[in-house]
């Protein structure tokens, strides 16, 4: 796996995992006429960053949670030090930053 290999510890692993299948899932379910997704990971300097972007229209996500979504922001925010959600007329990005020290 490329965390791996980039010496990320397996804790941290899991929860990169955990968040980005998150917002894969918020894609897929919640984007609005969306043609695709794409993810883009690097690491640099001891900082990770990943993007996932869809293609399809934002919808604002709910305020409460209810039994079968609307939880994913909430534990990517947990997970991840640093989450921006970017909005555009082309579609969404999720962009995540996580520190590895």
């Amino acid at each position: 796996m490329w965390l791996e290999a980039s010496d990320v510890l397996a804790p941290l692993q899991d929860d990169i995992v955990l968040s980005v299948n998150e917002a894969v899932t918020n894609a897929i379910q919640h984007a609005e006429d969306c043609d695709s997704i794409a993810i883009r990971a690097s690491i640099e300097s001891g900082l990770l960053t990943i993007d996932v972007t869809d293609t399809g229209g934002w919808k604002e996500p709910q305020a409460v949670a209810d039994d079968e979504s609307g939880r994913g922001l909430i534990l990517i925010r947990a997970l991840i030090e640093h989450v921006e959600i970017r909005p555009s007329s082309g579609g969404t990005t999720v962009h995540l930053r996580q520190p590895l020290s």
